[in-house]
């Protein structure tokens, strides 16, 4: 009932939508970053469903026309909740909480996703970030103006875009504000930045501009790795998943030396774990001889 309401932007929790998408979009525009000049970054937030403000929920529903009833629901869920830690001494005592939403219920992703779509359209609206982002579409008239693009949400995995580095702070600002309204604060120890193009006399001084959040400067590197794929060559994503699938492999040298199980047993075993591994993210890469070898290879186990 609420997927058709979330913005397009957001894959997480929703059908038919996963990581591959995300990752392939943002390798074609990093290469098109290296003709036209332009960068991202990589934010993640710390502790997010554990420091989702719980006040947040009802209107956010209100909003998506759920049923008061049904609301009154969810945050009886909500209400007067208590919590207890097991430490090595055994059980604390109970102590109140009153923020956070439920791990492992089925509705907490859904209300998770939820604030994180309101956050991500609040704070990079189309009239606030026309000019920011990057150019996906340009003006052709009045009645067709340029659409930018200057963010991809998987949940709080949030890739933000921008054509110059001094845009992308006045981004990331504008996000970290937002956050704070829904309880969430950026991660600054899982946040990464990522500069592209020819060095220009414009890019030379964009490099200079450290990207930062409340907690300090934030690192700056050569290639993204987001949502487990590395997205600046398709052939050094190919050489981690080669090198992880060896590691898979190795890691189970005891089954694959048992005796007493069938080849059958171990034919599906691998292509369980190893296979799995391997061609993760394979759909973005590009066919090359030894990539439809390795296809073919697996498709033949």
């Amino acid at each position: 009932m609420l997927d058709p309401l979330l913005c397009k932007n957001q894959n997480r929790f929703r059908p038919g939508r996963g990581c591959p998408e995300h990752i392939l979009c943002l390798r074609h525009l990093i290469e098109g970053f290296k003709v036209k000049g332009g960068g991202g970054v990589i934010i993640d937030f710390r502790k997010a469903f554990d420091s989702l403000r719980r006040e947040c929920i009802p209107p956010l529903l209100t909003a998506c026309c759920v049923p008061l009833a049904m609301i009154c629901g969810i945050m009886a869920l909500y209400t007067d909740t208590t919590a207890i830690v097991l430490t090595s001494d055994g059980y604390t005592d109970p102590f109140h909480a009153s923020k956070g939403i439920l791990q492992g219920d089925t509705l907490a992703p859904f209300l998770f996703v939820l604030a994180v779509d309101w956050m991500m359209r609040r704070a990079l609206t189309q009239e606030l970030m026309a000019g920011r982002g990057v150019c996906v579409t340009p003006c052709r008239s009045s009645r067709n103006p340029a659409y930018y693009l200057s963010d991809l949400d998987f949940a709080d995995d949030i890739a933000l875009l921008s054509h110059d580095m001094s845009t992308a702070q006045k981004i990331l600002t504008t996000v970290k504000k937002s956050a704070i309204l829904v309880g969430l604060t950026i991660n600054k120890s899982k946040a990464e930045y990522m500069v592209c193009g020819e060095v220009t006399a414009d890019v030379g001084v964009q490099e200079l501009v450290t990207l930062s959040v409340d907690a300090g400067p934030i690192v700056k590197v050569d290639d993204f790795r987001y949502l487990g794929g590395w997205l600046k060559s398709f052939n050094d994503d190919f050489r981690h998943k080669v090198l992880q699938a060896w590691q898979a492999c190795n890691s189970m040298w005891r089954i694959w030396k048992c005796p007493t199980l069938s080849r059958d047993c171990k034919r599906m075993l691998f292509q369980a774990t190893v296979g799995t591994v391997l061609l993760y993210n394979a759909e973005t890469w590009s066919t090359t001889r030894a990539l439809a070898y390795i296809h073919s290879f697996c498709a033949r186990l």
